[in-house]
């Protein structure tokens, strides 16, 4: 993700959350914080460590995720929606 703002994004509020839906914890959590404090014009990029969802038979999920600082607002664009199929 690139800071394409004027504010730095600090492991302390600033994330990505799930998207699909919203604040969802489907894969396990809905927050991953960033790792480092990133200023505007940097790029980060998030090491995602997800637990798929327990199912008794294949279904399909959503996977997409954007940029949110916590108790504030989402902002910029989510991620393309990916669909998982989870098989037990």
């Amino acid at each position: 993700m690139e800071n394409t703002g004027s504010t730095t994004w600090t492991p302390n509020g600033y994330g990505l959350g799930f998207d699909s839906p919203e604040d969802a914890t489907t894969w396990g959590t809905n927050r991953i914080p960033v790792p480092r404090d990133v200023g505007p014009g940097e790029w980060v990029t998030f090491d995602l460590s997800l637990t798929a969802p327990t199912t008794t038979h294949m279904m399909s999920y959503n996977f997409s995720w954007r940029l949110v600082r916590d108790g504030v607002e989402w902002f910029g664009e989510a991620t393309p929606t990916q669909v998982i199929w989870v098989v037990p």
